[in-house]
């Protein structure tokens, strides 16, 4: 489907009208593709180009493969925090390359189609998809790219918003704490992530591709995450750098990061099986409803006040941060028990190590 002629491609999550593909139609020509894993929208002719478990840099080279046959109107590109950690020596080691299409030679290709149909992988896939033919909230992708993860109402259902939000908030300290606390290093060299997203930005641009970065709408429980577990100057060192390069590269910037009405969102108390959040699954996925909002935003299409997010550039940036680490310790102080459960899995995960 994405062989039409014309076709546009907005990386983001972004969700195409039924309409646009039913019956093998193309997508229109206004047709965008949107990138952001974490979440989809409802949003008409848009494609949602998330691709589950795959870092900044592999998103950039598949947008680098698609847009060279057929390049999209526009692309909403989400960037993650945590793709860009780096430690001193793969910053100092790495060689930069061009970025370009791979198509691939031929016997990788023949590996993939007969990993797809002939392992053992693909028929337990197999089997697991007749499986879910039956389940309530199957696991799948819509045919407009979609994720909608259904599949965790079952999650919600047995066990709870609450459990949910541990289990992943546990995991997340861990993960915070492996990894480097560093987005850059002051020495010579570069990271593939920095140099591919830039890499892309200007191709993109060079194509006549709108592209529009964006930061994501972290619960404050993640945010808290990346505090205690001393993330902290990394993120914000990320939040500078990604400034710096949407200026150079002169495309825009929209920043959903923020203590705010969406993102410190209750989380129903333990043993709440009914209640259903509006905003998140848990702190590391935010539902469509939010992601609605976004490109809502970024649209201009509401009162600013109304929703989150605001431009971000080299003049504001710094009043964004300070207004950040403001609004932290502003709802520390309302709602301490949160940052007092982020202590605890803090915890729990250093002991682990």
């Amino acid at each position: 489907r994405l062989k039409c002629a014309n076709s546009t491609i907005t990386m983001n999550p972004v969700a195409t009208s039924d309409a646009a593909f039913r019956g093998g139609a193309c997508p229109t020509p206004e047709y965008t593709i949107a990138y952001t894993g974490n979440y989809t929208t409802s949003a008409d002719a848009n494609y949602n180009f998330g691709l589950p478990g795959v870092r900044i840099d592999g998103v950039v080279q598949a947008l680098a493969a698609v847009g060279a046959d057929h390049p999209p109107a526009r692309v909403y590109l989400g960037v993650d925090f945590i793709d860009f950690s780096v430690d001193q020596a793969t910053w100092t080691a790495f060689r930069p390359q061009p970025l370009r299409r791979d198509d691939g030679a031929l016997e990788r290709q023949f590996k993939r189609v007969t990993t797809a149909t002939l392992s053992l992988d693909a028929l337990v896939d197999s089997v697991h998809t007749l499986v879910e033919q039956r389940a309530r909230n199957p696991e799948t992708t819509r045919v407009d790219g979609f994720t909608p993860l259904d599949n965790y109402n079952d999650l919600v259902a047995g066990e709870g918003h609450a459990a949910i939000f541990a289990q992943r908030s546990l995991e997340n300290a861990r993960a915070a704490l492996k990894r480097p606390k560093a987005v850059a290093w002051p020495t010579p060299g570069n990271s593939l992530p920095w140099r591919l997203l830039g890499d892309y930005v200007q191709a993109a641009r060079g194509q006549g591709i709108e592209v529009v970065l964006f930061t994501y709408p972290y619960h404050a429980e993640l945010l808290e995450t990346f505090r205690q577990t001393g993330q902290w100057p990394a993120f914000e060192d990320w939040m500078r750098r990604l400034t710096a390069l949407a200026a150079d590269h002169q495309v825009p910037l929209w920043n959903f990061v923020g203590f705010n009405a969406w993102t410190t969102e209750a989380v129903p108390p333990p043993g709440d099986h009914r209640t259903r959040m509006r905003w998140y699954w848990e702190a590391g996925h935010f539902k469509a409803a939010l992601g609605d909002e976004m490109i809502r935003r970024m649209h201009g299409d509401t009162d600013p006040s109304l929703l989150p997010g605001a431009p971000l550039t080299p003049a504001t940036v710094a009043a964004a941060l300070q207004a950040l680490e403001q609004d932290g310790a502003a709802w520390r102080v309302r709602d301490p028990a949160v940052a007092r459960r982020v202590t605890a899995y803090a915890a729990r995960a250093a002991k682990a190590e």
